[in-house]
């Protein structure tokens, strides 16, 4: 085809940023029928398994997946300071020798050209191999416009000064609340701390890009489905914290005494930490059985059919950006439960800013670092309850 054109995405290791690339490359291929994608997977060393031989959805849309670097364990120890960029360096030479087949195969049967890189914001480091093929890069962020400003601030402004007032608010452009300091993600509040010098890093490489982009088919898990068809319109809790959202047994034991207090019916996404095998291991004796009738406890679930049926009339999330987005295109309301970097930032602009959640407790943090609370039954389920028995204003907007 005349004028041709290839893309080379280029995400971070991790489910919901798989998916928002390639919901973002599906979205790109319909638009120009002169484009072509070729997603790039690599696998963190902690990652669950997955299909390396996944189906092609589109003629024009395709995935490679790098060889599995063995040495990726070791950087473990550095995490999460400078692995990152270390995960990255590894992995150039995978990404330069596939970019060279590429480029040598498209020259040799057609006049398809390469019109760059597209990266996660994550993945700046590969803009070294893209400049060597003399390609421009452009980094697509699939956090919240308000979490790339807060970047922008972050880059300019040295907040760490409200480490120690966590009730202390801060103007910041991308909101139009002042901002509780204890809503700001660790690396942010400490510019000495644990991620500070990789996320001023990553600013730093973003303004070297071209520029910035912000963003059903049929899925195995078809037993969660027929439990969601026979439960009623609206009726069903849906408890989900994403790909790296464990908790240990004393905090599982709390939800699942939360749950079964308030009575209401629920679909519980559970993953589980590293030293168990079972879900029996760590929910309380007898949990299962007493609440067959009301719940049902799974592995991970399909998040966005699980928001898009109509029996889910409410959603306990981790508030990655990614969830909350499909949260609202489902038109379900949340409970906000955050725990990693800019998540207490992402509930705060829910609950406060647009007042399309409640919360459970908005500066929960299960940051490195960071000694983590209980948070108790009784907590959790006024929380339910706020939502589930009194969120029609919520459902509304």
């Amino acid at each position: 085809m005349k004028d041709a054109a290839e893309l080379v995405f280029i995400p971070c290791p991790g489910m919901d940023r798989l998916l928002s690339t390639v919901e973002m490359a599906k979205q790109l291929i319909v638009r120009d029928q002169r484009l072509s994608i070729t997603i790039v997977i690599m696998k963190f060393p902690f990652e669950y398994s997955t299909d390396d031989n996944q189906s092609q959805h589109h003629q024009r849309l395709r995935v490679v997946y790098l060889p599995q670097e063995e040495s990726a364990v070791e950087l473990l120890s550095k995490f999460p300071d400078t692995f990152l960029t270390d995960f990255m360096d590894i992995h150039k030479p995978h990404v330069r020798h596939l970019v060279s087949q590429m480029i040598s195969t498209t020259t040799t049967t057609d006049s398809t050209r390469f019109a760059g890189f597209i990266i996660d914001m994550f993945c700046t480091p590969m803009m070294d191999v893209a400049a060597e093929f003399g390609l421009p890069t452009y980094a697509f962020f699939t956090g919240s416009a308000a979490h790339l400003g807060l970047i922008y601030h972050h880059f300019h402004h040295d907040v760490s000064g409200f480490k120690n007032h966590p009730d202390a608010e801060l103007t910041v452009a991308a909101f139009a609340n002042r901002l509780p300091a204890k809503v700001l993600p660790l690396a942010i509040l400490d510019k000495e701390g644990i991620g500070s010098s990789m996320f001023i890093g990553i600013a730093e490489r973003m303004k070297q890009t071209r520029g910035i982009m912000t963003d059903q088919n049929s899925h195995p898990f078809e037993e969660i489905m027929r439990w969601l068809d026979d439960q009623p319109t609206s009726s069903v809790l849906f408890l989900c914290f994403g790909n790296m959202g464990s908790f240990g047994e004393d905090q599982v034991a709390e939800i699942a005494r939360a749950l079964e207090q308030s009575g209401h019916r629920f679909l519980w996404s559970l993953r589980l930490p590293g030293h168990c095998e079972d879900r029996e291991q760590i929910l309380p004796k007898g949990f299962t059985e007493r609440t067959a009738e009301m719940g049902k406890v799974i592995g991970w679930a399909p998040q966005v059919a699980v928001l898009g049926h109509a029996a889910v009339g409410g959603f306990v999330s981790h508030c990655g950006w990614t969830s909350l987005l499909e949260s609202l295109w489902g038109g379900v309301p949340v409970v906000t439960w955050p725990m990693y970097a800019e998540q207490q930032m992402n509930a705060f602009e829910m609950v406060r800013e647009l007042g399309l959640a409640v919360e459970i407790k908005i500066d929960y943090a299960k940051d490195f670092g960071v000694e983590e609370v209980l948070v108790t039954a009784e907590v959790i389920e006024r929380g339910i309850r706020m939502l589930m028995d009194g969120g029609d204003e919520i459902r509304e907007k």
